[in-house]
């Protein structure tokens, strides 16, 4: 699947209707995580992370360690409201996105080892 406006490849889309908990769509961010973690050979008998198997990234030793990205949509159909619900998902899958800043490399996003 791609992205349309972008033309970024996405790996793992989550689709709601704001019918689920928040703690209970931040824990399938934990499982995505755990998905990104796993590594395996490749066909160059590399070991990298196994979702270099199935999703690609630029020709730089950098991005081995860039994931990709995973789509949330909000339906705002549910009975609680779609905003409210990507604010406290937001929170508490921040561990997984929020980046920071290095002195020496710039601005980051936050890898699981």
């Amino acid at each position: 699947m791609i992205a349309p406006a972008d033309d970024v490849p996405l790996l793992f889309v989550e689709v709601g209707n704001c019918t689920e908990e928040a703690a209970l769509i931040a824990a399938k961010s934990d499982e995505c995580a755990w998905f990104f973690q796993r590594k395996e050979r490749g066909t160059d008998g590399i070991e990298k992370p196994r979702c270099r198997t199935r999703w690609s990234a630029p020709a730089w030793e950098g991005y081995e360690r860039v994931r990709p990205p995973v789509l949330l949509v909000f339906h705002p159909v549910g009975k609680h409201s779609a905003r409210s619900r990507r604010a406290k998902v937001a929170d508490l899958t921040r561990p997984h996105w929020q980046g920071g800043w290095d002195r020496e490399g710039g601005f980051y996003v936050r890898q699981h080892t």
